[in-house]
């Protein structure tokens, strides 16, 4: 039987990482990884679960970039590595290979590719009833509900 781990526990296993504070908030709140990430737009899980596949030094470098893109607080941006390489410490576990980091596509381009996946289909199907028009028989429907039927010639 293959083990499993629930998603509650897997998603526990990522606490230490997500409420640890990044800085001290211009307000003088500390500023946790989870809300960082949430004000980034960024689902917090996912980015915990995806830094702690990668090679420790991918994840210090991709969450110091985060880190430097969120509003500025009680600490400079030449402090993000530093910050990073603390807070991944705190991550489960770094079972990436040191080879290069795969690359992900942002949420924006992802929905940019379905969109554009979905028009491409849909001009696909338009023109594929357009060439197999010519020469067929088919049904007009009237303004008064009869139906009409209609051949076009074929060219």
């Amino acid at each position: 039987m293959t083990p499993y781990v629930s998603i509650e526990r897997a998603k526990a296993d990522f606490d230490s990482f997500l409420f640890a504070p990044i800085g001290e908030e211009s307000n003088g709140m500390m500023l946790s990884v989870l809300s960082g990430l949430s004000r980034l737009n960024v689902d917090p899980w996912d980015e915990a679960a995806w830094l702690s596949q990668q090679p420790k030094e991918v994840a210090i470098a991709t969450l110091a970039q985060r880190i430097a893109g969120m509003p500025r607080g009680r600490w400079q941006v030449s402090e993000a590595p530093a910050i990073a390489s603390r807070l991944v410490d705190l991550l489960p576990e770094h079972t990436g290979s040191a080879g290069p980091a795969p690359t992900r596509l942002p949420a924006s381009r992802k929905k940019r590719s379905v969109t554009l996946l979905f028009w491409l289909i849909a001009a696909a199907l338009a023109l594929s009833l357009l060439f197999d028009a010519p020469g067929r028989v088919g049904d007009l429907l009237t303004g008064d509900g009869s139906v009409v039927p209609v051949v076009t010639p074929a060219p």
